[in-house]
């Protein structure tokens, strides 16, 4: 009787966290369309914001509409809770390794700077040295030395499980192309605006993928 209910208590463990494996794996999802969803709507209530010109944080400055900064940062703000949680889903759904919880670590770090990014918004009535923007450049920065390595070696990670070995090549590109993207604004061939959108589409697009491929996974365990 008691070995038949430990085996009970034991398959109902691990049924919960079947469940909270696909949940976690379901937060990448819908964090980059909810992302991009809520800057479109941003950009109503801010008529004089040039999508093609202009910076996206010029979206969450202390200059832009509050309704306009406030849609704008929910959704960065979502957007970083929501990274956070599926790094969580990346690290029971995919096979344990040494480059594993290094590239969850960092991913970790993109959703939070990704979450505290709205508390730093741009001044531009300040000089770039103010606190406020440094602080916001800071941010930024911190983003990109997270994010880029992360990318690199979770397609080391991502070539040690069978399962997700089709992505390494994808993961290991993804940063190249957004260094590419931010070139364009270099060479001139797009308005300023429009380098970093694709750049950020990049990114979002690579969670989108590696998300629905993971919550697949965790589907047919």
């Amino acid at each position: 009787m008691e070995s038949c209910l430990s085996r009970y208590l034991l398959k109902e463990r691990f049924e919960r966290r079947d469940h909270l494996l696909t949940f976690l794996a379901a937060c990448g999802m819908p964090g980059p369309a909810l992302y991009i969803v809520t800057w479109i709507v941003a950009r109503l209530f801010y008529p004089d914001y040039d999508q093609l010109i202009q910076a996206t944080s010029e979206l969450t400055s202390k200059a832009t509409p509050p309704a306009a900064a406030g849609v704008a940062n929910f959704g960065g703000l979502a957007l970083g809770l929501l990274i956070i949680a599926f790094a969580f889903g990346l690290y029971r759904g995919v096979r344990r390794s040494r480059w594993l919880l290094i590239g969850i670590i960092l991913i970790g770090l993109f959703g939070l700077v990704c979450a505290i990014q709205p508390f730093f918004p741009m001044d531009p009535g300040a000089s770039s040295l103010s606190w406020q923007n440094m602080m916001h450049g800071a941010v930024f920065v911190i983003s990109g030395i997270a994010l880029i390595p992360d990318l690199l070696i979770l397609s080391v990670a991502f070539a040690r499980d069978p399962r997700l070995w089709p992505y390494r090549w994808y993961t290991f590109s993804t940063p190249f192309l957004m260094l590419l993207a931010s070139q364009f604004n270099v060479i001139g061939i797009f308005p300023a605006g429009v380098p970093e959108r694709l750049a950020n589409l990049v990114i979002l697009v690579w969670i989108e993928v590696v998300a629905i491929r993971v919550h697949w996974l965790t589907l047919h365990l």
